[in-house]
């Protein structure tokens, strides 16, 4: 009898590789300044608009990089700096705004189209998801999918550091070396994978002389299945675009 095939992980980010997240944030967004001018109807008309809080929220993001791993405690923050910036500084208010975004965008958040057929297709593998953000697959009806779901916010690291997936990769009961971590940030996913000794596809084109290079690099999800067959069959499979 031949020996039985060894087990791999395949472990998957959420915004921007399972959903688009940039349409469900902006149309959070826009829902939740039209609450805050009608709570405080001073503010409409002080310039404030969707683009800004964009804005203000990278900013905050900067200065807090390395410092906060916690995302939703970044948006937080990026609230109530909107509210400073509008001159109606207010932490209680700054936190209801914070989770009626939160409330809206979970609404609002939709699966890419093709991910149960993806997911379905690579069932065979242990399937875990490993997040900086704030969502879970079970959002999106995805649920059912995965066996094992971290949000950096929940574990203390986000990615690069390797740890979150290093735990997935051991409750799914698979070694680093036979599991793949598939997301669509070089930084984060990529180089988290490449820190835990773990194998990488990146949704999305690798960018030249970035230092962390995924194992294969594919332009929709769709193709996410063959670039995992090709990492699990080894050199002699068919080489997946690097």
């Amino acid at each position: 009898m031949g020996e039985t095939p060894a087990r791999w992980a395949v472990l998957f980010d959420g915004d921007g590789t399972l959903w688009e997240y940039e349409p469900s944030m902006l149309a959070a967004l826009k829902l939740t300044l039209e609450e805050l001018w009608s709570l405080r109807p001073e503010t409409v008309g002080r310039g404030m608009t969707v683009d800004r809080m964009v804005a203000i929220r990278d900013e905050v993001g900067e200065e807090l990089a390395g410092r906060v791993d916690d995302l939703a405690a970044v948006r937080v923050a990026a609230f109530d700096r909107t509210l400073e910036v509008l001159g109606i500084p207010d932490a209680s208010l700054g936190a209801e705004i914070a989770a009626s975004f939160f409330s809206h965008r979970t609404r609002l958040l939709t699966a890419r189209p093709d991910a149960s057929f993806v997911l379905t297709n690579i069932s065979d593998h242990e399937l875990g998801y490993v997040t900086n953000g704030t969502s879970f697959p079970a959002d999106v009806g995805l649920g059912m999918h995965f066996s094992v779901a971290m949000r950096s916010i929940d574990y203390g690291a986000a990615k690069p550091h390797p740890g979150m997936l290093l735990i997935a990769a051991d409750e799914l009961g698979v070694t680093p070396e036979l599991t793949i971590m598939v997301g669509d940030n070089q930084t984060e996913d990529v180089g988290a994978a490449q820190a835990a000794g773990m194998k990488s596809v990146l949704l999305g084109e690798a960018r030249d002389g970035h230092p962390c290079v995924p194992d294969r690099a594919v332009s929709s999800f769709g193709e996410i299945p063959d670039a995992i067959r090709s990492l699990v069959d080894g050199p002699d499979s068919e080489e997946g675009q690097r």
